[in-house]
């Protein structure tokens, strides 16, 4: 076929450090694409990998009488602090970058291209420190047959490398003495000091004893400039004399004049001379582009992984056939499948239109159309005609919404909220004058969403008090908008309002008291249509006493997941996808295809350029940019 000439700097979708983002292929039982090629197939990208270690320091910055690291301000590498915060419980909660990955979590990330519960492409750092050490990927590749499993896993082939191939200097100009590998003339050893001048400020070798080597400094105060805990030191030819003792001053840091070493064994004879470090690497990778490749070959069980055309991984499966891609959806960029664990029955109320794990006060809902008592709770109706009903008509992402026409659920043993409850609420607004969420039989209580005007408020009366509070502003947006999720937070005597995870306003419910309520959906045994038709509910969650902040917003990433439409954006990602961060690819997607038959051989490795009677799923993410 045809080939095509680029030039200029490749474009591609950007996926930037710290991000939550992904492609989700939505499983279509209509179209299926690849789902329904249950044979040999090729998946191949094109991409620019990000550096998920940051440039991490060993040392108290702000002790330093010489700045050695200074802050990272770009999308390709990930923020790193230094060793005095990361190891304070107190600060290093204050910095997005650790409440984003924690840094044990860094050196077994797994950056995916790929994600189907069958079939696995990712990338993962190899790497076990930050300091002066960018992230290294390996290659793995999984596939799941209805026999057993199979991962094949290259070493590492995205690696860092050292600052230049050129002499090293500093900004004034000044040369820095270095070691080079006589074998690719690059700098691998700089002399362990704060200055490039032979004659002051730096390292030297002082003594021996036992399996320690103790060093000396030659001007400056700080031995910490010069080295870090658990960092490596050489000597001038390059051998390796030992690694810092961590534990030798481990409340303060800056070190003291003299560190000790712990010496590798056999080291013969005394090392003497100036010391010297490993030379600063960059993660030159991330202005580069990497082709990767893998294959499954259905009929040997054969698989391979190959990287800018060459082969870095074979082994075969043992059990090939049968191999199908399931019925599930399958993502690009991120394992979107994790989230983290909700536990339902923590909630004396979740009524659910995913009716087999609704339940009220822990007992399930078998049925939400029951007409009839199922788990302990009654429907109360008109007629039979008129019981509650999931709507399949007017769904979203495909979850029906529970309608209640006129009629409503019960609990004969109500709730009763207190002091401190939380209410969690997916609905569709219908622009009802009135919604009823819940009530309370006989006793008057109700938590109602109603409208005046374009004012959509919520009013919460307790009829033993004979006081009503409501909200002033409108806290819902109008029926055009689809789905919402709200949350109305009780803490005292305030109540607190949130639309979609944003915060809206509070509301004095000082003369509230206790709410006691037993139906959903209606205010009494016999519902009317006045009442209850516009009540259209996805979810309700009703807790007696506060979720936690974070358990609360794990509920509502739940909910924006599902009924959320479009799902650009969830507000609680960096709660609910928690899980699913550790498998975030950063970089620069260029293009990604699954295409037919296992190749071994790969037209382009810039632009990838697949037969259209082969190709399954082809994405390409290039733009013409003129600059």
């Amino acid at each position: 076929m045809p080939q095509t000439a680029y030039v200029g700097k490749k474009h591609g979708l950007v996926f930037p450090a710290m991000c939550s983002g992904y492609i989700k292929i939505p499983y279509d039982t209509q179209t299926r694409g690849f789902w329904e090629h249950n044979d040999s197939f090729t998946i191949e990208s094109v991409i620019t990998p990000y550096d998920v270690n940051g440039y991490g320091i060993e040392r108290d910055k702000s002790g330093l009488t010489t700045s050695y690291a200074s802050g990272v301000s770009t999308k390709k590498i990930m923020p790193s602090l230094d060793k005095v915060t990361k190891d304070d419980a107190s600060e290093k909660n204050k910095f997005q970058d650790f409440n984003y990955i924690t840094y044990a979590e860094r050196f077994n990330h797994k950056m995916y291209l790929f994600y189907n519960p069958k079939v696995e492409l990712y990338l993962e750092n190899t790497t076990t420190t930050n300091e002066n050490q960018p992230a290294e990927y390996k290659i793995n590749f999984k596939v799941v047959t209805s026999g057993s499993t199979k991962t094949i896993t290259s070493d590492a082939v995205i690696l860092s490398r050292t600052e230049a191939y050129n002499v090293l200097q500093e900004s004034d100009g000044t040369l820095i003495q270095t070691v080079y590998n006589k074998d690719v003339d690059a700098p691998l050893y700089v002399r362990a000091s704060n200055t490039a001048s032979d004659t002051d400020n730096y390292m030297t070798c002082n003594g021996v004893s036992g399996s320690e080597l103790t060093v000396s400094i030659t001007g400056g105060s700080k031995a910490e400039e010069f080295v870090a805990p658990n960092q490596k030191i050489y000597t001038s030819d390059g051998t390796l004399i030992g690694t810092v003792k961590e534990d030798n001053s481990p409340s303060s840091i800056p070190f003291p004049s003299n560190l000790v070493i712990d010496c590798t064994s056999n080291i013969s004879p005394t090392p003497s001379g100036q010391i010297y470090v490993e030379a600063p690497k960059q993660a030159i990778y991330t202005e580069s582009t990497y082709h990767i490749a893998a294959t499954f070959e259905a009929s040997t069980g054969d698989m391979n992984i190959y990287v800018n055309g060459f082969n870095v991984a074979s082994d075969t499966h043992a059990n090939p056939n049968p191999f199908y891609w399931g019925t599930e959806d399958s993502y690009i960029g991120q394992n979107a499948s994790l989230s983290e664990t909700i536990d339902k029955t923590t909630a004396i109320v979740w009524i659910d239109t995913d009716s087999l794990t609704s339940t009220i006060q822990g007992q399930a809902i078998t049925s939400i159309t029951n007409q009839a008592v199922s788990g302990g709770s009654s429907v109360f109706t008109e007629s039979a005609a008129d019981a509650p009903s999931l709507l399949h008509d007017e769904s979203i992402n495909n979850y029906p919404i529970l309608s209640f026409g006129s009629a409503g659920l019960f609990r004969s043993s109500y709730a009763s909220l207190s002091t401190n409850w939380d209410m969690i609420v997916a609905l569709k607004n219908s622009e009802a004058s009135t919604t009823t969420l819940v009530a309370g039989l006989g006793s008057g209580d109700h938590i109602q969403l109603k409208k005046t005007g374009d004012v959509y408020y919520l009013e919460i009366e307790d009829n033993t008090t004979a006081v009503t509070s409501s909200t002033t502003s409108s806290i819902l947006h109008g029926a055009s908008y689809g789905a919402q999720v709200l949350r109305f937070k009780k803490t005292g005597d305030v109540l607190y309002i949130y639309n979609n995870g944003k915060y809206l306003q509070t509301v004095d419910v000082s003369a509230i008291g206790n709410l006691h309520l037993d139906f959903i959906g209606t205010v009494s045994s016999g519902p009317s249509t006045d009442a209850t038709a516009n009540a259209k509910i996805l979810s309700l969650i009703i807790e007696n006493d506060n979720f936690t902040d974070e358990y609360a917003n794990k509920v509502q990433g739940l909910l924006c997941d599902k009924y959320i439409t479009p799902s650009t954006h969830n507000p609680f990602e960096n709660t609910y996808r928690k899980a699913a961060r550790n498998t975030q690819f950063m970089g620069q997607l260029h293009d990604f295809a699954i295409t037919k038959t296992a190749r071994k051989f790969f037209d382009s490795l810039y632009t990838l350029v697949p037969q259209q009677k082969n190709t399954l799923l082809y994405y390409r993410f290039e733009e013409v940019k003129d600059d």
